[in-house]
């Protein structure tokens, strides 16, 4: 449709498969200097962590340069805790989906000020 052929899309579809497999394993353990490069299974276990040193780190796809540039790159120098940061007991599939964006529309509604609401929604936790 766009001129793009097939096999292409399933080529590179099937690249993309493989590489967010192997990010998500934990048997490959640091790189070296690759993890400051690339995008590796130690940056993406410290991405999905909830450990404080952690939130909000490592955003990059496949490079890290721009959490490098903006100093949101941080190393695995610790285990890292993966989950939610705070105690939820929500064991509806739904709600655990929607409840953080209920939450964040009320605090959103509830902040006086323009300046104030912008800071609400783009500040770190």
């Amino acid at each position: 449709m766009f001129g793009i052929p097939p096999f292409m899309i399933l080529f590179f579809d099937s690249l993309t498969a493989i590489f967010n497999f192997m990010v998500h394993t934990e048997r490959i353990g640091k790189l070296g200097w690759l993890d400051s490069v690339f995008n590796t299974p130690s940056n993406h276990r410290v991405h999905h962590a909830c450990n404080t040193a952690y939130i909000d780190k490592n955003m990059g796809g496949i490079l890290m340069i721009y959490d490098h540039l903006f100093g949101t790159y941080a190393a695995e120098n610790e285990k890292p805790i993966f989950g939610i940061s705070d105690e939820s007991s929500i064991n509806n599939p739904k709600q655990a989906l929607f409840q953080r964006y209920v939450d964040l529309w009320k605090g959103f509604t509830e902040t006086k000020g323009t300046l104030k609401k912008v800071k609400y929604l783009f500040s770190p936790p």
